[in-house]
């Protein structure tokens, strides 16, 4: 699925959330703005998914029947360390909310009681993913500027044995 520069076309989400209600009224949101949204109701379900498909996004609830939403960003990152995680939370809880950053999630979504974080959404998922890309294209210039270094080291190196041979050459002469 590739990513349209007109906005949100062909972005994959996978929205991990146990509330059926809630979760299709998310995903309903998350398609007229161009989001390609899968639900699952459990962590087990969801990791399968992830495993056969390939997600940019996870937008994970905290509390799900077989896992947690920090256990399962444990399993996310391990799986697929490319895919940017949501925590999306009835529960605004500042310790969980660090634990959750600390696990690799990009951002800590409180949800309403008026669903109102629905509307957020396709701009928190804009920013964590300009921010993914972000990382990874400073990560590309820093492996660059370490070669560029190693080769400027090496180049240093045989200018070093150049001049002692040409040193030498002299003193021979001499």
């Amino acid at each position: 699925m590739g990513n349209h520069s007109s906005g949100s076309a062909g972005i994959a989400v996978l929205l991990f959330e146990d509330n059926l209600a809630q979760a299709t009224y998310t995903k309903r949101a998350l398609e007229e703005e161009g989001f390609a949204v899968d639900i699952c109701q459990t962590g087990r379900e969801g990791l399968k998914a992830l495993a056969e498909h390939d997600y940019q996004v996870c937008l994970i609830d905290v509390r799900l029947p077989d896992t947690t939403g920090v256990e399962l960003l444990r399993h996310i990152q391990a799986l697929r360390p490319r895919t940017v995680s949501i925590i999306v939370t009835g529960q605004g809880d500042e310790r969980l909310a660090v634990e959750a950053m600390k696990s690799g999630a990009y951002e800590y979504l409180v949800k309403g009681p008026e669903m109102g974080h629905v509307a957020a959404l396709p701009l928190v998922i804009h920013e964590a993913l300009e921010r993914q890309r972000l990382k990874d294209e400073r990560a590309q210039l820093q492996t660059e500027l370490w070669e560029h270094a190693r080769l400027l080291e090496e180049r240093n190196t045989q200018l070093r044995r150049a001049n002692e041979e040409l040193r030498r050459a002299s003193q021979m002469k001499s």
